[in-house]
């Protein structure tokens, strides 16, 4: 996150406007997200909002959520799968898959208050996520490599929003 605001703090995008949010509580019930969403709704009506959310950065490939929810998956906006898809088919990203996720995320939470969100996280080969809440889970632990594609991924994403795609 903070590598993008710098990036983008240097080189501004032309024609979009971008807030970061780092929101707390995300296990306990999105209470950040909500609590922002409450407080900001009428400043996002009519700006064409589109929430991009990071999670679980920085171990294996890159993949985004078309669908998630614990009960209930729930499909994601249509414009944000497709933008996002649309860039996962760029040569440089022809990996990036789309998944249905048993989970839920903050961009849940935006795609209930009507707005474009899609969740970018990495996932290593297999069923485990290394290191997800244990001690372990320490910025040694990093694959820079998995955290430059990711990056370079959300760069993209960036980008085409800014191209209005």
């Amino acid at each position: 996150v903070l590598a993008l605001a710098q990036d983008l703090v240097a080189e501004p995008p032309g024609n979009l406007e971008v807030w970061f949010l780092i929101t707390g509580s995300e296990e306990a019930i999105e209470g950040g997200i909500h609590a922002f969403l409450k407080r900001h709704r009428a400043d996002l009506e009519g700006r064409r909002p589109f929430f991009l959310n990071l999670e679980m950065l920085g171990s294996g490939q890159p993949v985004y959520q078309r669908a998630e929810g614990h009960v209930t998956s729930f499909q994601m906006h249509p414009e944000a799968i497709s933008l996002v898809a649309a860039v996962a088919q760029e040569p440089e990203f022809g990996a990036v898959e789309g998944i249905i996720s048993p989970a839920q995320s903050d961009a849940l939470a935006a795609h209930h208050y009507g707005f474009p969100a899609v969740t970018v996280m990495s996932l290593p080969t297999g069923s485990e996520i290394p290191h997800y809440h244990w001690a372990s889970d320490t910025p040694e632990n990093i694959d820079g490599a998995s955290l430059d594609r990711c990056y370079r991924f959300l760069r993209r994403i960036i980008q085409r929003l800014d191209q209005g795609a």
